[in-house]
């Protein structure tokens, strides 16, 4: 697996946590923001119908039982929610309340506001749409710009991969890499370039010692190769030597092997380097 591909896994991972916390507590904050601005208004409400009744002394008029409902019976005052049937819509539709106390005439009335929740839910919709909508844009323009910005920064690593396949050790130079703005890439290349630069030298020196033993070695060989087979053919030769010059004669054909391995290699390179250079 490439590398961009793991760094873009664990960073898709971590964007979409991210993303779904974020869009979680946005919605949160949203939705708790519009069910304290129904609170106020019903406060607000609430705090009109005293101020009626003190200057009245009589009880509002029930136009809709959704919005207002009297009761002499006590009840449970302060917010609560609760589910009525829209006439309208002839549905269920949440809504939010809050029952207070009122006296009139020294008898006790509770009173109960109430504000529908279905728009407010129609809101949120939106709004998480909305959101879902621009995360979703936000989060997949990320990814396309990361992947881009990685292969980017990435390209001087990539350069020098290519011109590392491409390096042949016959040109016995050090490999000029372009140079880059990142501290990481730019000690790479000078590692590699000194790495590139001791094998061109160790190339050098080892096709000299190729080159210089395959020669020099030809003519003692040969040399001591002739004289070992006159020793042998000798008519006269002692007995306790016969064994001596024997070992020698074959010490000196394995030689003869080593320097015939020497000088095919050495014209190996050769041609190699011709054929490159051509």
């Amino acid at each position: 697996m490439k590398l961009l591909t793991t760094t873009n896994r664990y960073y898709l991972v971590l964007a979409m946590v991210l993303f779904t916390l974020g869009t979680g507590l946005l919605y949160g904050g949203i939705q708790r923001a519009l069910a304290h601005e129904i609170d106020e208004q019903l406060e607000l409400n609430q705090l009109y119908l005293r101020q009626q009744i003190r200057a009245t002394n009589r009880l509002p008029a029930v136009n809709n039982p959704n919005d207002l409902a009297i009761s002499a019976v006590p009840i449970a005052t302060g917010f609560s929610d609760t589910t009525l049937t829209d006439p309208v819509e002839h549905a269920s539709v949440p809504f939010r309340q809050l029952s207070f106390p009122v006296t009139i005439e020294g008898r006790l009335y509770w009173l109960t506001l109430r504000s529908s929740l279905l728009e407010t839910q129609d809101l949120l919709k939106v709004v998480l749409f909305v959101m879902l909508t621009v995360m979703g844009l936000l989060f997949g323009s990320l990814i396309l710009l990361n992947q881009w910005l990685s292969r980017w920064l990435w390209s001087p690593f990539q350069r020098t991969l290519t011109a590392l396949r491409e390096y042949q050790l016959q040109f016995p130079q050090s490999l000029s890499l372009p140079p880059t703005r990142i501290d990481e890439f730019s000690e790479l290349n000078l590692a590699v370039a000194q790495l590139t630069e001791r094998l061109a030298a160790d190339y050098r020196a080892l096709k000299e010692f190729t080159e210089n033993a395959a020669h020099e070695t030809q003519t003692p060989l040969a040399i001591m190769h002739a004289q070992l087979e006159q020793l042998m053919q000798l008519p006269d030769l002692p007995e306790t030597a016969v064994g001596s010059v024997q070992e020698l004669y074959r010490t000196t054909h394995r030689l003869s092997r080593l320097h015939q391995a020497l000088t095919l290699l050495s014209k190996g390179l050769r041609k190699q380097k011709a054929r490159n250079g051509a």
